[in-house]
């Protein structure tokens, strides 16, 4: 089962304490950005969940697909 990031652009405050995977980035505002449709690389699961977790402003949260 895979799952999927899902990002709320009106919480971030750009701390960007997310960033290190292939899927987030920030975009022009300094804002999250969610690359890849969402869609979790298996490898990199334990990133994004680490990021999930970091993220001071739980703007982040992955939806089992």
């Amino acid at each position: 089962m895979g799952a999927k990031l899902v990002a709320d652009k009106a919480r971030c405050i750009g701390a960007a304490a997310c960033l290190g995977s292939s899927i987030l980035d920030l975009d022009d505002n300094g804002k999250i950005e969610v690359l890849n449709d969402g869609v979790v690389p298996e490898e990199e699961r334990s990133d994004i969940e680490d990021a999930v977790a970091f993220c001071p402003v739980t703007a982040l949260r992955l939806e089992e697909q």
